[in-house]
């Protein structure tokens, strides 16, 4: 039997400018599965859609983090610790609270981890060319980067208007 992969490890900074670290426990086959159907049903090709079309924010990403409803987010959470501590009930309310941009930092850490979102090529060229001209979630194209096994490519300059 194979040994247990080791956890993803990573830390966030949260509203008040304090780090915190987090460890991911990949979620088993059937439950990871399911997340990722529920995902894609979100619409990531809207969401990138969105993204490619300047529409950013007001555009796919926003409705599709719109879409996450408590269910998946505790689905989602279920394997991970932030400082330690399981993040669920009382201590999910408690690490939040007034920290919304670090949980959906969390969350995005969370599906790329577990590759819950496998992007077809035309996705991910799209995506990386949305977001480098915006220089939104620089983590997300290291993310990409990691996964690809390729060093992050430099964001361009965005362009004057």
């Amino acid at each position: 039997m194979a040994p247990a992969p080791t956890p993803h490890t990573f830390s966030l900074i949260d509203g008040d400018g304090e780090s915190h670290n987090y460890s991911v426990r990949f979620h088993p086959g059937r439950e990871g599965a399911k997340i990722m159907r529920q995902l894609l049903a979100l619409g990531l090709p809207a969401l990138v859609a969105g993204l490619d079309e300047g529409t950013g924010l007001d555009g796919g990403l926003a409705r599709a983090l719109d879409s996450f409803d408590d269910g998946l987010i505790a689905a989602l959470l279920r394997y991970t610790q932030r400082d330690g501590v399981q993040l669920s009930g009382v201590a999910f309310d408690k690490a939040y609270q007034r920290n919304y941009f670090e949980l959906t930092a969390a969350l995005w850490e969370v599906i790329t981890a577990n590759r819950f979102l496998p992007l077809p090529a035309t996705w991910e060229r799209a995506l990386r060319e949305r977001l480098g001209r915006l220089n939104l979630l620089p983590s997300l194209l290291a993310a990409l980067d990691e996964g690809a096994g390729e060093a992050p490519e430099a964001a361009p300059e965005p362009a004057a208007d």
